[in-house]
């Protein structure tokens, strides 16, 4: 997360921050998948390594992330463009039931990032869509 926010790259360091997310996925809550997902997303750093861990062990953990990690997960298959139908649809399934408890900038997010994955049915583009009123103070003039 210091990396992300100071813009240093390190790949070396990134590698074995995935290494061990890897061997020990069990003890890293949501929130440390999540803060590796954003560092590597803001710092435009692709890791194999790191796609192939969540490919393992998200379908078994997916339904116990919060909507900030799922849709933040999302923006990163979008940003890479990494071709994984099957966990990207999982990620719109559980964003349909997460809708209504997101927050500030992330409905429009959600609705950018499944939009583009093609991840989402009619019904969550809906709801999402209806939720952005609830949100539209709290957004940016430029989403990005």
């Amino acid at each position: 997360k210091l990396l992300a926010d100071e813009r240093i790259m390190s790949p070396r360091l990134f590698e074995f921050a995935a290494e061990v997310l890897d061997l020990k996925f069990a003890y890293f809550s949501e929130d440390n998948v999540g803060d590796i997902t954003r560092a590597f997303c803001a710092l435009r750093y692709r890791s194999q390594l790191f796609f192939s861990t969540l490919k393992r062990e998200l379908p078994f953990r997916l339904h116990e992330y919060a909507w900030w990690n799922l849709i933040d997960i999302a923006d990163l298959y979008l940003t890479f463009q990494v071709d994984d139908r099957d966990m990207v649809q999982r990620i719109g399934n559980e964003a349909f039931k997460l809708v209504f408890s997101m927050k500030d900038q992330y409905p429009a997010k959600a609705l950018k990032v499944l939009a583009f994955l093609e991840a989402a049915d009619k019904r969550t583009f809906r709801l999402l869509i209806r939720n952005q009123l609830r949100c539209i103070k709290s957004l940016d003039p430029v989403l990005t």
